[in-house]
């Protein structure tokens, strides 16, 4: 190669930047007026790999005139005849060196490459024989054969192909050479996947595992180790999807070298936690208004409270016109806010109200007659106008009360009584007996006074007759 300018290389003058120059190699002279000048590339401002040059057909000392030098390699005339020295080289696009030739293309350069490419674990019986460089390039004719066994390891094995009754014609002219690529085994893919799971709101991310498939020639998860599974999700986290990763793995055994694992992402739900509304319970008196009913919450996550719910209604099918008896309370509606917008299910729990009866109201006149007259008669009685008196519904009067028969007496005024002396009688019935007003019996009708009352009534304690019975609130008596 021959210029001037930027650059002069044995393949490339000038590799700016940005480019990039990979598998390659140059054998030809190099020479030139040009300001670099390199055995591979004249000016080097990109990237280049797995790339040489001929250092003695060249006459060039540097691979790069100017810039960058990595991934050039200099070989003289027998390195470049030497396969083992094209390390990196795609066995699959260049024929290897054979000792007289340096590598070469396939088809394009009278070569044709016979390979037998099986993945690991698979029937080498199902796996065709391909040509490379064949068919436009060379016209191939004979038989191959193949010993590449089941379950052999991944690598290349030239020994398992015999392709010594194989001949090609090169479409350009003149015969083909035939290049034994050989058996080359690749890696079966392992695919880990990350496991599903599932979790309420507000609760612990479960432990997730992972799922295996791919295994080959009988082997199985005891083979590898080291697989991690994670997910982004935590208590926190509101109700939605996230995904769960596995990621590392280390094979053992006879799965070693033998895989290559791919790994998949799963799915972790969380689903909504439920909070229960109850309706709270009540009691009414039949007639009465019915009360105002409230409800209480429970099943809150992430130290979440009431602040967070509104809206919520309890009803009773009761009414003041209702029968006495049991009647449900029931919770509806209600309105998530703030952290629990969306992370909770309401669900809700009837109450009740009872209704009692109401207790007898009875009403009992106090009447009252002057001394020497007739008592009236008792007028105890339930009152008529009580809105919450039931029809056909008896009403549970108290011990009759009324009015305290006296035997004839004459009636003295009461002085004030002993400390050791009871209430005044002539009240009520609980207060029965007690020396008010006394009287006694001297024959009959309003005799003579009693001694206590002839002394002068002063510093005497008036005493019931013994033969009074009270009946319950005394009759006002009043004395002429």
């Amino acid at each position: 190669m021959s210029g001037q300018g930027l650059g002069t290389g044995g393949l490339v003058g000038n590799n700016g930047a940005g480019g990039s120059i990979a598998q390659s190699y140059a054998t030809g002279a190099v020479s030139g007026q040009g300001a670099a000048l390199g055995g591979l590339v004249g000016r080097n401002d990109g990237t280049t790999t797995l790339s040489y040059w001929n250092t003695q057909t060249s006459g060039m000392a540097d691979g790069a005139g100017a810039g960058s030098v990595t991934g050039v390699t200099g070989l003289d005339s027998a390195g470049m005849r030497d396969a083992s020295s094209f390390t990196g080289f795609d066995r699959m696009v260049w024929a290897p060196a054979d000792g007289t030739d340096a590598p070469l293309l396939y088809g394009v350069s009278g070569v044709v490459g016979v390979v037998q490419s099986a993945v690991y674990g698979d029937d080498p019986q199902t796996v065709p024989l391909s040509l490379l460089g064949g068919w436009a390039w060379s016209r191939v004719t004979g038989l191959v054969s193949s010993t590449l066994a089941a379950g052999t390891n991944v690598g290349t094995y030239l020994n398992f192909l015999d392709t010594s009754g194989v001949s090609a014609t090169f479409s350009a002219g003149g015969a083909a050479r035939v290049v034994n690529v050989g058996a080359v085994v690749t890696p079966a893919t392992l695919t880990v996947t990350a496991a599903n799971g599932t979790m309420v709101y507000g609760d612990a991310v479960p432990s997730l595992g992972y799922t295996t498939s791919g295994w080959k020639n009988g082997q199985s998860d005891a083979l590898l180790s080291g697989v991690t599974v994670s997910t982004s999700a935590t208590a926190l986290s509101d109700v939605g999807d996230y995904a769960s990763t596995a990621t590392g793995g280390v094979l053992s055994g006879a799965a070693l070298g033998n895989y290559t694992i791919f790994h998949t992402t799963g799915t972790v739900s969380i689903t909504p936690a439920t909070l229960t509304v109850t309706a709270a319970n009540g009691t009414m008196v039949y007639g009465d208004a019915v009360p105002s009913l409230g409800y209480s919450v429970s099943g809150w996550k992430n130290g979440q409270g009431d602040a967070l719910l509104s809206g919520v209604g309890v009803s009773t099918s009761a009414t003041s016109l209702s029968s006495v008896g049991r009647y449900v309370s029931t919770a509806m509606g209600g309105v998530l806010s703030g952290d629990a917008a969306g992370n909770y299910t309401l669900r809700y729990v009837d109450g009740h109200l009872v209704i009692v009866q109401p207790p007898p109201v009875v009403v009992v006149d106090d009447p009252s007659r002057p001394a020497g007259t007739a008592n009236p008669p008792s007028t105890d009685r339930p009152t008529a106008s009580d809105p919450r008196a039931t029809p056909g519904v008896p009403v549970e009067l108290p011990p009759p009360s009324g009015i305290a028969a006296f035997l004839p007496a004459r009636f003295i005024d009461p002085v004030a009584p002993s400390p050791a002396a009871p209430p005044v009688a002539g009240r009520s019935g609980s207060e029965a007996g007690s020396p008010g007003l006394a009287s006694e019996q001297d024959g009959g009708g309003d005799g003579p006074q009693d001694a206590c009352g002839a002394a002068g009534g002063e510093g005497c304690a008036s005493l019931p007759h013994p033969a009074n019975r009270v009946l319950g609130t005394f009759l006002s008596v009043k004395s002429p």
